[in-house]
């Protein structure tokens, strides 16, 4: 089931509606915006993942589905479908990494990080050119290292989260790095798994890493043009090589003759 999931993301297809989008940020965005997610009640591929289409008979999955959204669907019909108006880190309170201190937004709790923690997420994120995917998985695991009162940085423990949080703060800008380019950390996908269920924070970062849609197209045009080139350059080469693979052991008594 999960295979069948991360495929349909990883083609860039919405899990819902299974539309195909141009690229990661535009899916997302498309996602958040309609509240895709969950996945489709009309494609039958999942009907076997789900013990109700077996325990009650005549009633199935879909029907269930459909009984939730109709409501649902009915006030979206008298609702603006633009995206003017939509701000998806609006105003949403945002727990620290690092203690239970939770401010009101998620830009002030970034603040509040980088005063008394001298951790700036973002700068982070940019300085060790961390994905979209890398910067959540860091989040994660300060979350969940924070937690167990360890440091995700050096992997302290200690006895209580005053005391990580003092360890934090004296550590410093320059201690709290994130785990090596190279650290199995990146390849565990648990680390991807929200420590703290829709945690604003995620969301803090997801048009900074993307950058607009224009920026994604030119990204794509220059490798398309890069493409274009090494071709001709190769079918250049092709071209100029042909005449002597195809004229065979004889071509150089033909190309001597006229000198002769």
């Amino acid at each position: 089931f999960l295979h069948i999931l991360e495929s349909k993301l990883a083609s860039l297809q919405c899990l819902y509606c299974e539309k195909t989008f141009t690229s990661a940020a535009v899916l997302r965005k498309h996602m958040r915006k309609k509240k895709h997610f969950k996945i489709s009640s009309h494609n039958r591929l999942y009907d076997r993942f789900y013990i109700v289409n077996y325990v009650e008979p005549g009633k199935s999955w879909e029907a269930i589905e459909n009984e939730k959204t109709d409501s649902d669907a009915e006030e979206a019909d008298h609702k603006d479908d633009s995206w003017n108006d939509w701000d998806e880190k609006a105003d949403l309170p945002a727990q620290s990494l690092f203690d239970s201190h939770v401010a009101s937004s998620v830009e002030e709790c970034l603040e509040y990080m980088k005063r008394e923690y001298s951790f700036d997420l973002l700068k982070v994120k940019s300085e060790h050119a961390l994905d979209f995917y890398k910067t959540v998985a860091l989040v994660n695991i300060v979350r969940r290292s924070t937690a167990q009162n360890a440091c995700f940085a050096c992997c302290a423990k200690l006895d209580s989260a005053k005391e990580l949080a003092e360890h934090v703060k004296q550590s410093g800008a320059d201690h709290l790095q994130p785990p090596s380019a190279d650290s199995p950390a990146w390849q565990d996908k648990d680390n991807l798994k929200p420590v703290i269920e829709n945690d604003p924070l995620l969301m803090a970062f997801d048009d900074d890493v993307d950058g607009d849609d224009s920026a994604d197209e030119e990204t794509t045009r220059k490798r398309l043009e890069e493409f274009k080139k090494t071709l001709r350059k190769k079918l250049n080469q092709m071209t100029l090589e042909s005449p002597a693979t195809e004229a065979g052991p004889d071509a150089e008594v033909a190309d001597a003759s006229p000198l002769a």
